[in-house]
């Protein structure tokens, strides 16, 4: 199948699956936003599956993992759906037969040496089954005792003692206590903090050169000049680079396996392990944002 060829079943197919995800969306009464919340997908990619529209999407392989996560957010088979979705086929080395070790033959020697060591096997566990039906020993007998008679012993006649009535106690009753109650203490206003947006690197007008380094695997999104310009699951040991004039937004589903470096500094990590981090770098001078504080009502 030709490059063209191909190309145009993609279209055709992805057409076909996203009519199906947008109908199913649509009977769930979901918005894009909130697919995309879940998902942790831009709306765009979403609706340029929905609209079959392969210019706003990358490479093949990364449509089907979007596919796989649009899929199971709406309650569908991601992996059956997504596999539907043609791919560049991958060449797999032939096998030759006569190379494999199955199809050798062994010499004869080996055949007689496995039947010498069934043959053992098969003796001992027979002389083993045979020891332990064995009957056992018989056991001396012990002599019998022959109890001595004890001597009789005859009873003494036994004294009747009278007991004289003992007075009767009435309790006396003890004072109730009354429980106290202890005072409600009321709290204090807490200031409550205003979080501060997404970290920002300012470069003072200079060109943007970003390059990222992953340590481990992470789903990572990237603007360029607000223009969508990657976003995927990229393995451990890969290295991209991508060049601003104004801006670059990264997103990373796992910071800390995310290494960078902007303009040849030093790479850093881009937050923890495991945590969803923004990182936003531009060429103009932004604000410093200042937190404010509000005074928390107070509970009655």
């Amino acid at each position: 199948m030709g490059n063209t060829d191909l190309k145009k079943l993609q279209a055709e197919k992805l057409s076909e699956i996203g009519s199906r995800l947008s109908e199913s969306r649509l009977e769930q009464l979901l918005t894009l936003e909130q697919v995309a919340s879940k998902t942790m997908m831009q709306t765009k990619t979403l609706k340029a599956i929905e609209l079959g529209d392969l210019s706003q999407l990358p490479e093949s392989i990364y449509i089907r993992g979007f596919i796989s996560r649009y899929a199971s957010a709406l309650g569908f088979d991601g992996t059956k759906l997504a596999d539907e979705f043609p791919v560049e086929p991958t060449l797999e080395p032939s096998i030759v037969w006569n190379d494999t070790p199955v199809a050798q033959l062994r010499p004869l020697h080996l055949y007689w040496l496995y039947a010498a060591v069934i043959t053992l096997a098969i003796s001992a566990l027979s002389y083993f089954l045979q020891q332990s039906t064995s009957p056992v020993a018989s056991l001396s007998p012990s002599p019998v005792v022959t109890p001595s008679p004890s001597p009789s012993v005859t009873p003494s006649p036994s004294l009747v003692v009278s007991l004289s009535p003992s007075p009767v106690v009435t309790p006396s009753p003890s004072p109730s206590v009354t429980p106290s109650l202890s005072p409600v203490a009321s709290l204090s206003p807490s200031p409550v903090v205003t979080p501060s947006p997404s970290p920002t690197l300012n470069l003072s007008g200079q060109p943007i050169q970003v390059n990222l380094t992953f340590k481990g695997q992470a789903w990572i999104s990237v603007e360029v000049d607000n223009k969508f310009a990657f976003e995927g699951i990229l393995p451990e040991g890969t290295q991209r680079n991508w060049k601003a004039n104004r801006e670059i937004l990264l997103r990373s589903g796992n910071a800390g396996a995310v290494l960078v470096s902007v303009n040849g500094s030093v790479p850093k990590p881009m937050g923890e392990p495991g945590a969803v981090e923004e990182l936003k770098l531009s060429s103009q001078p932004t604000p410093s944002a200042t937190p404010s504080l509000r005074p928390a009502l107070t509970p009655r």
